[in-house]
């Protein structure tokens, strides 16, 4: 085994696993054009997962956005030998993430002297009452 490399090769065995993780989900998604200048936009999902309790189960997220292309107006006609297309967008919106894993959160704990080191982990249980629908805004 090469001596450099020794330290931070890890070798695991293969394994598999079954999960009883579901999710379900609903969207919509609008869109709004004015004279080929003015755009609008709305989304709507309604997500649900199994890795919530039943009362957390759901989440609501929506965006919306709009956009102006301001070169196609009459008082950027001045500027198209030098501009081919000038747009302003502004959106806002939320998306879900139920990357929890479907298993209690254990915490490894390190005692380590200057001769020996020992390590367990102690289960430390999140329930899944205690845990919202993370979002990000």
């Amino acid at each position: 085994l090469n001596q450099t490399l020794s330290g931070a090769i890890q070798v695991s065995d293969a394994s598999d696993a079954m999960s009883d993780y579901n999710s379900e989900g609903f969207f919509f998604r609008g869109q709004y054009d004015y004279a080929q200048r003015y755009f609008a936009n709305i989304s709507y999902r309604r997500d649900a997962s199994s890795r919530f309790h039943p009362d957390h189960r759901w989440g609501n997220f929506y965006s919306f956005g709009g956009a102006w292309i301001v070169s196609k107006e009459k008082f950027m006609q001045g500027a198209s030998k030098w501009l081919n297309v000038l747009k302003l967008k502004a959106s806002f919106g939320q998306q879900g993430n139920d990357k929890i894993g479907d298993t209690a959160i254990s915490t490894p704990t390190i005692l380590s002297t200057a001769t020996t080191s020992l390590v367990w982990c102690s289960p430390t249980r999140v329930t899944k009452t205690s845990l919202g629908k993370p979002t990000t805004t």
